[in-house]
């Protein structure tokens, strides 16, 4: 059991929206920490950007009614060691020390308020203000290499929609790690692998715009998951998202990509459409049983299992 960092534990304390002095929040900390400690803690979520309030005489006030998760109900709810931080510079970082030095366990989940490094593909920053998205990595262990690998994005991709669907609409994927709505940026996936002999570990990085998105040095427009549907918490979310990870993924390692195909495309967004594939334009005839995407190439198909896609503006 990996638990709530202590800043974690100050705003779960803080989660209410009421004041609360700094004898009261120390008390109700790991070791009761000096009051001194508390106000150091505040300056520091503070200075991350967390909407936290210090008021003489009356201490201290998490100003927002943005969900704080809690390490030991998602623990409860899914059966595995979990881990929520304040901040972390890369919640994919956290899950890759766990399994370099956790080599008998096979899965744990860690998640960030707020990152210092968020990255995605092509080592882009990834933007969220505090509380504001969903961020974070799954570390999972493959007992053997999977035939279909550098499809696990699509995989993950769909696992995240079917969760999604029952909430909002319309949703598709962008081969190989978007996730859209309404046409414009949701969700992002960056997978990173090890490989030891036959084993694989993968680390799952995922981030959900929730109560805000990005809006400078994108390359196409997002969306925040909140201007859509305002009844899904981001504790929900996880949980389901994760449920169904942990079905697909023992499938995806036995049988590859076919078993995901049928369904993935029902969602692709891509398919048919004349897009900019690492700076050419290209037409995308299909995506195979591997998840490879098999372009036009003057008649003749091409397969590609990696590259930078990008949409045309307005569409994304």
């Amino acid at each position: 059991m990996l638990g709530n960092d202590r800043l974690q534990q100050l705003l779960l304390s803080l989660g209410d929206g009421r004041w609360h002095s700094g004898e009261a929040l120390a008390s109700a900390l790991p070791g009761e920490p000096s009051r001194m400690t508390v106000n150091n803690y505040a300056k520091q979520l503070i200075e991350w950007g967390y909407p936290l309030e210090r008021k003489h005489g009356a201490g201290y006030r998490l100003a927002t009614e943005l969900p704080v998760l809690d390490a030991d109900q998602l623990q409860a709810q899914l059966d595995l060691p979990c881990a929520v931080v304040a901040s972390t510079a890369s919640t994919n970082d956290l899950a890759k020390t766990w399994l370099d030095t956790q080599p008998s366990e096979q899965a744990a989940l860690f998640v960030a308020g707020h990152q210092t490094q968020g990255r995605g593909r092509t080592g882009r920053a990834w933007q969220a203000k505090p509380l504001t998205s969903l961020l974070c990595s799954i570390a999972w262990r493959f007992e053997r290499y999977p035939a279909d690998l550098p499809a696990l994005s699509l995989v993950v991709g769909l696992a995240l929609v079917e969760a999604l669907q029952p909430y909002v609409e319309p949703l598709a994927i962008k081969w190989p790690n978007d996730v859209l709505l309404a046409q414009r940026k949701l969700a992002g996936i960056l997978i990173e692998a090890s490989i030891q002999q036959e084993q694989v570990s993968v680390v799952i990085g995922v981030g959900v715009n929730l109560f805000d998105a990005p809006v400078d040095d994108l390359r196409y427009p997002a969306i925040g998951l909140h201007e859509k549907v305002s009844r899904l918490s981001p504790e929900v979310l996880l949980a389901d998202f994760f449920k169904r990870l942990e079905v697909s993924l023992p499938l995806f390692a036995e049988s590859g990509f076919a078993p995901f195909h049928e369904r993935y495309l029902q969602h692709d967004a891509v398919i048919g459409r004349e897009i900019d594939l690492d700076g050419r334009p290209v037409d995308i005839a299909s995506i195979d049983s591997t998840g490879a995407l098999v372009l036009d190439d003057q008649g003749q198909p091409k397969r590609y299992v990696s590259g930078e896609l990008s949409l045309p503006w307005p569409s994304c």
